[in-house]
C-alpha cells in the first residue's frame, strides 16, 4: 500500500524544540520518505502552552509540506479560535467521545458536530478509539471516514506492523 501516512506524537517540549522539524528533514531525504506523506500529531495543550511560538514552529511544519494534527481533540482547551489560526490539516476526536457512541448517548451531538465543523474548516477527522462495526456505520453517516482503534488492530511494533500490513484485507473494510 503507498497511501499510508506516517504519524508521529509530539511532546509539547518536542514542539518548541526548534532542531525536531530539521532532524526530520533530514532523515525524510535519507530515506526518501516524502514530507507529505508524514504528520505531527500535538494535543491542543501542547499548542496552547506557549500558542505564539507554536504558531511559528507548526507553520514551519506545514511550509515543509508536513501535516500537522490535534491529538485528543476535545479534551484540552475550550477555546476554538486557535482552530483558525494554527495550520492545522486534521482533528482527532478522542476516545472518550468514541467509546460506545450511539445516536442517544450524550457525546453524538459533539461527535457530530465536530466532524461537521472539522469538514467546513477544511480539515481531515479521524475518531479515536473505534472498537465496533456500529460505531463506524455511525462515523460514515456523520461523514467520519477515518478512524484508528482497536477494531482494527491493537497497537504494534513495527515488525508486527509490517507483517499486519502483509495480511491485511482492504476488501474486508470497504
Amino acid at each position: 500500500y503507498t497511501d499510508f501516512k506516517v504519524s508521529i506524537n509530539v511532546s509539547p517540549l518536542n514542539l518548541l524544540d526548534t532542531s525536531l522539524l530539521d532532524n526530520l528533514e533530514v532523515s525524510m531525504q535519507l530515506n526518501g520518505f516524502r514530507p507529505s506523506d508524514l504528520v505531527i500529531e500535538v494535543t491542543e495543550n501542547a499548542i496552547m502552552s506557549n500558542p505564539l511560538r507554536s504558531a511559528r514552529i507548526l507553520q514551519k511544519y506545514s511550509d515543509a509540506g508536513i501535516g500537522v494534527s490535534v491529538d485528543d481533540f476535545g479534551t484540552g482547551y475550550s477555546s476554538l479560535s486557535y482552530l483558525q489560526k494554527f495550520p492545522i490539516n486534521e482533528l482527532k476526536i478522542d476516545k472518550s467521545f468514541i467509546i460506545g457512541l450511539h445516536k442517544s448517548s450524550q457525546n453524538y451531538p459533539i461527535v457530530n458536530a465536530t466532524v461537521t465543523m472539522s469538514h467546513d474548516l477544511g480539515m481531515s477527522v479521524i475518531a479515536e478509539g473505534v472498537e465496533e462495526l456500529e460505531v463506524i456505520d455511525l462515523l460514515v453517516e456523520m461523514k467520519c471516514y477515518h478512524v484508528q482503534g482497536a477494531f482494527f488492530s491493537k497497537p504494534l511494533s513495527f515488525e508486527e506492523l509490517g507483517e499486519w500490513i502483509e495480511k491485511f484485507d482492504i476488501a474486508k473494510y470497504r
